[in-house]
């Protein structure tokens, strides 16, 4: 799933953009359950996620994460999950 923007590049679904990152570091399992919790508690669907609810989302996210990701990794996967977000400067 992508958008098509003005310039004619095209931009990875946030939905999309959240799942490839999180599978650097979790099964794929894991992935969608972590995604699917953080979602249902907000009233979200893949469908629905959007750049700003993207962004609401990160710190449920991060939450459920701590627990499967193995803790060497964990920084590397809260600077990518901060970077998506615009937490930290690229």
């Amino acid at each position: 799933m992508t958008e098509a923007h003005s310039s004619g590049s095209r931009r990875v679904a946030p939905y999309i953009e959240l799942r490839t990152i999180l599978l650097r570091y979790l099964s794929p399992i894991l992935v969608d359950t972590v995604l699917d919790k953080a979602m249902f508690s907000r009233g979200l669907s893949a469908a629905t996620l959007t750049v700003s609810k993207r962004n609401e989302l990160a710190p449920d996210i991060m939450l459920g994460r701590r627990l499967f990701v193995e803790g060497n990794r964990l920084p590397e996967l809260i600077l990518e999950l901060a970077d998506i977000i615009g937490m930290r400067d690229p």
